[in-house]
C-alpha cells in the first residue's frame, strides 16, 4: 500500500477520529463527562460523591475505582468520596493512570471526569506519535503508524475511563527509547507503565534483560544498569507502601487467571453461547469477531517471524521474545479473561502493539484483506460503543 502521508496529517486524522467518537459518546449523556466513569450503585453512593456523577444500577465498571483515586491518589481508605473500592490493594497498585488524571485536574474534583477524557484522548494521540517515530526509525511508509488505530480494545478503554490507552502510551514511549538506546527516558516511561498496570511486566522484563545484557556485552557505562533497575524498584516500593497502608490485604496475584492451554478460550466461547435475546446474540457475534481478529493477527506475526528469522534470531530479538511470551499467556488465560470481550480486547492491546512493531521491523507488506477486515471491526466497534453504556 503505497500511500504518502505526513506526520501532521496522521496526528490530525487521529485527533479527528478520537474526538468525534468521544463527542458522539458524550452526546448519549447530554455531555455529562461522568458518563464515561460507568459508576454502579453497588459500589458508588451518589449522595456522598464530592460532585454529582451519573450512577447506574448494578456493579458498574473499573472506571469508578479510578475515579476515587483520581480525586486523591494517596487516600488508602476502602470507602471514601462515595466509592467503596472492592479490592483496594489491587486497585491502588495501578496508580499511574488516576495519578496523571489528578495532576491534569489540578486536584479539583469537579474537573476529574473531564480530565479522564482529556487524558485518554491525549494518550491515544501519544500512541500514534510514538508509532510515527518507530515507523520513521525503521524507514517504512508512515501509513504503518496508523495500525494501532485498528486495535478495537483501545476504543473500549477510551469509552469507559479505563487505563489501557494510558498504559499503551507509556509503553510505546518505553519501547521507542529501548530501540533508541536511551536509558534515562526508557527508565521514565517504563516506570509509568509498571505503575499503570503491573501486568505490563510481561513485556518489560525481556526489555530490561536485553538492555542489561547489552551493557555488559558492549561494555557500556555500568551506571546505565541503574536506569534498568529503577522501574522495578519503584513498582515494588509502591506495592509495599500499599500493602503497609491497606490493612488485612494480601498482595494480589494473577495466578488465578492462568489454567490449562486453551481452556479459557473454550470456556469463554461456551459462556457466550447465549441466544436468549438479540442483545446476547450480538454480544456473542462481537466475541467471535474479536477472537477471529486476534487469531488472524497472531498467525500473520508468527508466520512472518518463522519465515524471516532463524530460531537463534528469534531468541535474540526482544520483540519476538515478548510476542511469544504474550502468546503463551494468551493460551493459558482462564475464562476470567475470556468471558467478556471487553476483558481480553483491552488486555491484548499491548501485545498487539508489539506485533505492530514486528510488522514494521520486518518490513511486512500490509495485507489489504486483513486491513479491510480490521477497519470493518473498528467501525462496528465504534457503532457499538456509541450506543452502549
Amino acid at each position: 500500500m503505497d500511500i504518502k502521508l505526513t506526520r501532521v496529517s496522521i496526528i490530525t486524522f487521529t485527533f479527528f477520529v478520537i474526538s468525534l467518537f468521544t463527542l458522539v459518546r458524550l452526546s448519549n449523556a447530554n455531555y455529562n463527562a461522568s458518563f464515561f466513569i460507568v459508576a454502579g450503585s453497588d459500589f458508588v453512593d451518589s449522595n456522598l460523591t464530592l460532585t454529582p456523577i451519573l450512577v447506574q444500577k448494578g456493579q458498574g465498571y473499573d472506571g469508578q475505582f479510578f475515579y476515587k483515586y483520581a480525586i486523591n491518589p494517596f487516600n488508602f481508605d476502602k470507602f471514601k468520596y462515595g466509592v467503596d473500592v472492592d479490592l483496594p490493594n489491587y486497585r491502588m497498585q495501578r496508580i499511574g493512570y488516576p495519578l496523571f488524571v489528578w495532576l491534569i485536574s489540578l486536584g479539583n474534583s469537579e474537573l476529574v471526569p473531564f480530565s479522564f477524557i482529556i487524558t485518554n484522548v491525549l494518550a491515544f494521540i501519544g500512541i500514534i506519535f510514538f508509532s510515527i517515530k518507530i515507523v520513521t526509525h525503521y524507514k517504512v511508509n508512515l501509513i504503518y503508524s496508523l495500525i494501532p488505530l485498528l486495535f478495537c480494545g483501545l476504543y473500549m478503554s477510551l469509552a469507559r475511563n479505563l487505563s489501557e490507552v494510558f498504559e499503551l502510551f507509556c509503553f510505546s514511549g518505553c519501547i521507542y527509547y529501548f530501540i533508541k538506546n536511551n536509558p534515562i527516558k526508557f527508565c521514565f516511561f517504563t516506570s509509568l507503565t509498571l505503575l499503570t498496570r503491573e501486568t505490563s511486566i510481561i513485556a518489560i522484563a525481556p526489555l530490561i534483560f536485553f538492555s542489561t545484557f547489552s551493557v555488559f556485552k558492549n561494555k557500556d557505562k555500568l551506571i546505565n544498569i541503574i536506569f534498568y533497575i529503577i522501574p522495578i524498584a519503584i513498582m515494588l516500593s509502591w506495592k509495599t507502601i500499599v500493602q503497609i497502608n491497606v490493612p488485612n490485604s494480601d498482595f494480589t496475584g494473577g495466578y488465578h487467571h492462568l489454567g490449562f492451554p486453551f481452556y479459557g478460550i473454550i470456556n469463554g466461547f461456551i459462556l457466550n453461547c447465549n441466544f436468549s435475546s438479540t442483545k446476547h446474540i450480538l454480544e456473542f457475534l462481537f466475541w467471535i469477531l474479536y477472537l477471529i481478529w486476534h487469531i488472524s493477527f497472531t498467525v500473520i506475526i508468527v508466520k512472518l517471524l518463522v519465515k524471516n528469522c532463524t530460531l537463534n534470531e528469534i531468541v535474540q530479538n526482544p520483540l519476538a521474545v515478548i510476542y511469544f511470551v504474550w502468546l503463551i499467556f494468551a493460551i493459558l488465560f482462564t475464562e476470567i479473561i475470556y468471558v467478556d470481550d471487553w476483558g481480553f480486547m483491552r488486555i491484548f492491546s499491548l501485545w498487539n502493539f508489539v506485533g505492530f512493531i514486528i510488522l514494521v521491523q520486518q518490513k511486512y507488506k500490509l495485507n489489504k484483506r486483513f486491513v479491510l477486515f480490521s477497519v470493518f471491526s473498528v467501525f462496528l466497534t465504534l457503532v457499538r460503543l456509541s450506543i452502549r453504556v
